[in-house]
């Protein structure tokens, strides 16, 4: 589970599933005349919202608790250790589903894509129309476009607001000898992905990114298709 600088406040909530998890949730001594659901709850909020689990998603927040499981006080710290299975609200689109952003930059590999809350979205040259080209001077992507028996350039610009259809999802374990993931049951684990992106479209360390197309009618900059 690794941490993602994102902006949750600007994420569509249509966007999100539950995905089911169990964790063993440690509730301090000072909180003991607290309420135990609040307590369970912020708890959970703090170690998961706006963190990234692998194969499960970039969580957002908790959607309910399923159950609360056998729990004991330790010797060690004199903490309240109990397991809890539950459901967080979980960004981690399909295969195939249509999605809305914004173009963060273009280089002659492809483009990148934010979705304001995740940046990691990259359409490589070879998910774009066909024939396009990436224009140097202009630093953006162009689609020429045969319209009647006459070329048309349809650009794809920096801050442009563009759609595209997921077609593949990466995934790196950035702990691959450490803690299990709290993944009870939940989406099926896909492949870690077979991308061949470079250096420049993604680092190394990316945890996860999604890989788009704009190859069909419909998707691309949205003002390609407003009649």
């Amino acid at each position: 589970m690794v941490g993602m600088s994102s902006c949750v406040c600007s994420l569509n909530v249509d966007l999100l599933l539950p995905a089911q998890l169990k964790d063993t949730v440690v509730i301090q001594p000072k909180f003991f005349g607290s309420d135990f659901k609040d307590v369970i709850e912020q708890e959970l909020n703090a170690r998961f919202a706006n963190k990234l689990v692998y194969k499960v998603g970039l969580c957002i927040s908790l959607w309910d608790i399923v159950q609360v499981d056998e729990s004991f006080i330790s010797d060690v710290d004199g903490a309240y250790h109990v397991s809890v299975t539950f459901r967080f609200a979980c960004f981690r689109p399909s295969i195939d589903e249509v999605l809305l952003g914004t173009v963060k930059s273009c280089s002659k590999s492809g483009i990148r894509v934010s979705l304001n809350f995740f940046d990691d979205v990259y359409i490589p040259a070879d998910k774009m129309r066909h024939p396009s080209r990436f224009d140097y001077e202009q630093d953006c992507w162009i689609w020429e476009y045969d319209y009647e028996g006459e070329m048309a350039e349809l650009r794809i610009d920096k801050q442009d607001t563009i759609r595209f259809r997921v077609v593949e999802e990466i995934w790196r374990d950035p702990n691959p000898d450490g803690e299990k993931n709290p993944v009870d049951s939940g989406p099926d684990a896909s492949a870690s992905g077979t991308s061949a992106l470079n250096d420049e479209q993604l680092s190394p360390s990316t945890p996860y990114a999604l890989i788009g197309s704009v190859v069909a009618d419909g998707l691309g900059v949205t003002c390609w298709w407003v009649n």
